[in-house]
């Protein structure tokens, strides 16, 4: 009888315990689940601000491009230029700004190269239109769940590393969901003390887009990019800005690939003296 009284005694101390353990677990959960709301609802209204108040720009824009094919460098690029950056009129697109480019200087395998009438591909392109606002729009949130899965270093700071995957019933949620790919999955690294975007990967994308120099491999490519943000001061205000874009475009038959590094920096508001220096200095 003493047996049977101490093992009772031993499964209620057991059960006890597991009882502690879910009920410190719940509401640490909870925790979790409020922490993460809150948090992206704070990068949605710097993102949100960051639209607001962001002014017209202009600022260089380099871009290099390695095209490899079985395993051998077989062409190299370069391509600067200043992109000007406007405001949409209301109505154009959602996506807050245009892009242009005023062509600077091209060369291609280490030789110089005419440089105007340069399109960069889609995808290389964007970093201050589409790239930049889509994972965070206010209006959009719902089409996403956000998921925590770390923290890591990013240039000496402490960044959230967040998995952002879309919504498998997405088509139920609304017009403004309609855009996405069934179940994509991006990943954002939001800075822990002042939660801005610090980088941003974005979905594995199918491009067809492959025209101009790149006719002779058209196909299939599966695309892949990274951005990498930090504080840029345009007119003595601090705005989080892309500073670098890694894409890669790999063909999905075939041994070929072609990687892009777009580095933008001197970046200054947009205004006709700007634009006219530009095109005086590009004349000479």
């Amino acid at each position: 009888m003493r047996s049977m009284a101490h093992r009772s005694l031993a499964l209620s101390t057991v059960y006890s315990a597991i009882l502690c353990v879910l009920a410190s677990f719940l509401p640490a959960q909870e925790r979790h689940d409020t922490d993460m709301a809150s948090t992206v609802l704070q990068v949605q209204k710097n993102i949100a601000a960051l639209r607001a108040k962001l002014p017209n720009f202009v600022c260089k824009e380099q871009i290099d491009m390695q095209e490899v094919a079985d395993g051998k460098v077989v062409k190299t690029g370069q391509h600067v230029s200043t992109l000007v950056a406007v405001r949409r009129r209301q109505g154009e697109s959602d996506s807050g700004f245009a892009e242009s480019r005023e062509d600077i200087s091209a060369t291609e395998n280490g030789k110089q190269v005419k440089a105007e009438g340069y399109v960069p591909p889609f995808g290389v392109r964007g970093g201050f239109a589409e790239d930049l606002f889509q994972s965070f729009d206010e209006s959009r949130g719902k089409c996403y769940d956000f998921n925590l899965a770390g923290r890591e270093e990013v240039r000496g700071r402490t960044a959230l590393v967040v998995n952002i995957q879309s919504k498998a019933d997405d088509q139920q949620l609304g017009p403004q969901c309609a855009h996405m790919a069934a179940r994509s999955t991006a990943k954002v690294w939001i800075d822990a003390e002042s939660l801005q975007v610090v980088r941003l990967q974005k979905p594995t994308a199918k491009s067809l887009w492959f025209q101009g120099p790149f006719a002779k491999t058209n196909g299939e490519y599966l695309g892949t990019s990274v951005i990498e943000y930090a504080p840029v001061i345009i007119n003595d205000v601090k705005y989080w800005l892309p500073a670098e874009k890694r894409v890669e475009f790999v063909k999905t038959k075939g041994q070929r690939s072609f990687a892009y590094q777009i580095e933008y920096s001197d970046f200054h508001k947009f205004d006709t003296s700007i634009k006219i220096v530009s095109a005086d200095l590009e004349s000479h």
